[in-house]
Order: structure tokens, then sequence, then C-alpha cells
């Protein structure tokens, strides 16, 4: 890999088969068999996951999530939402399948791991095949 910049936005995609998976979990919990009080708590449980994971996951909202990576001769550069800057090595637990690229990155001089999560409408098509290819798919 000589070059490769990344600049994801948001997958519709990944954002719907989260809605879909939240609202078959909906469902299954109205047509139980859990009293009121019990249906209650897993819908405030339901709720708090979908906005986790769809606005600050997806939508990179949250604190410290990756919105831009470089990587020139295997050296990697994360920045974040809030503007921070890490330079960082890419981990041999990523997966790479056709469809999703999860990036697990440790930052260097730190304890700390960064994953980004990459479905194949969150990059150009291009970008999308060279990163599969120069990760080692």
């Amino acid at each position: 890999m000589t070059r490769i910049e990344l600049n994801p936005k948001p997958s519709k995609w990944l954002f719907r088969l989260l809605l879909a998976v939240h609202g078959l979990a909906f469902l299954a919990v109205c047509f139980s068999a859990i009293n009121i009080a019990g249906k209650g708590i897993v819908f405030l449980a339901l709720f708090i996951s979908c906005y986790y994971l769809c606005w600050l996951k997806i939508l990179q909202q949250r604190v410290g999530s990756i919105v831009r990576c470089v990587c020139v001769n295997e050296q990697w550069v994360l920045l974040d939402c809030e503007g921070n800057e890490y330079q960082a090595e890419l981990l041999g637990d990523s997966l790479v399948t056709t469809i999703l690229i999860i990036l697990n990155f440790r930052v260097v001089n730190s304890r700390r791991r960064k994953s980004l999560v990459l479905f194949w409408d969150s990059l150009d098509r291009d970008t999308f095949r060279r990163l599969r290819v120069g990760i080692g798919m």
C-alpha cells in the first residue's frame, strides 16, 4: 500500500440494517408475554441502543469517532471528530469482507484502541476496493 486516504461518510445500508433489527426487536417485545413494566424497561433499552448505534456510531457524532484516516507506507494517521490526530498501527484482527471492513487500530505510545467500521457505501467504490486489496483480502 502506498497511500490511501479515507474520508468515510455515514452508511445508509448500515443505518437501515440497524433500524430494521431494532424494529424487529420492538415487535418481538410487543407480542411477548412480558408484563407492562418489563416491556417499558426493554423499550427504553432498545431506544437507548438505537440512539447510541445510529446517532453516535453511524453518524460519527460520538466523541472520539474517526472521521478521516490516511495511510502512507503502512503508517496510519487518524483524525477524530474533535480534531485530534493520532499515529496508529493497524492490528491483525481487522476484518475484511466484500461488503464490510472493520479496521482495528492501536494508538502509538498508548494502550488505546480505535475501530473504524466501513460498509461498502461508506467510501467510493474505487477506494473501498483499493483498501480491501491493500489490507489483503
